[in-house]
């Protein structure tokens, strides 16, 4: 599997999911973004230095998110993508491609193949159909 090496394509992209998830921008200097991801959509216990606790969300820098290595963080995303506008998006998720189709239009918006693997080619994809979704609704 393709590994994204470079740290501001990641937080780039992690940080317009965060934008898109409507995380809470924490209040720090404006050149270091900071958000309050909350919990997921699942019952989630942390192991800590004093034992198993609730997850209740937590601060992160776009480049310490894991929307792109992790299926819990990404899965939501997937969803609400899903969901959004009375289901007129679709994620079709391959092995080695991804694509997001307009149900309303019958069209394709993305069609991501790249070789780099399930959980790479649908955070891709959802990083390019947001800047695509950004892009309509600022026209």
């Amino acid at each position: 599997m393709e590994k994204l090496t470079h740290k501001s394509v990641i937080a780039e992209g992690n940080e317009l999911i965060a934008i898109f998830m409507e995380c809470k921008r924490v209040p720090t200097s404006p050149e270091i973004p900071k958000y309050y991801v909350p919990p997921f959509y699942y019952d989630r216990d942390v192991e800590t230095g004093i034992g198993m606790l609730k997850d209740f969300g937590c601060e992160y820098f776009p480049e310490d998110m894991l929307y792109h290595s992790d299926w819990n963080w990404l899965m939501p995303v997937v969803e609400k993508i899903d969901t959004m506008q009375n289901y007129q998006f679709t994620v079709r998720m391959f092995y080695h491609f991804t694509e997001i189709l307009d149900n309303k239009n019958r069209t394709t918006i993305i069609d991501r193949e790249d070789g780099s693997g399930r959980l790479l080619s649908t955070w891709k994809a959802v990083v390019e159909f947001i800047k695509w979704f950004n892009s309509q609704t600022q026209s």
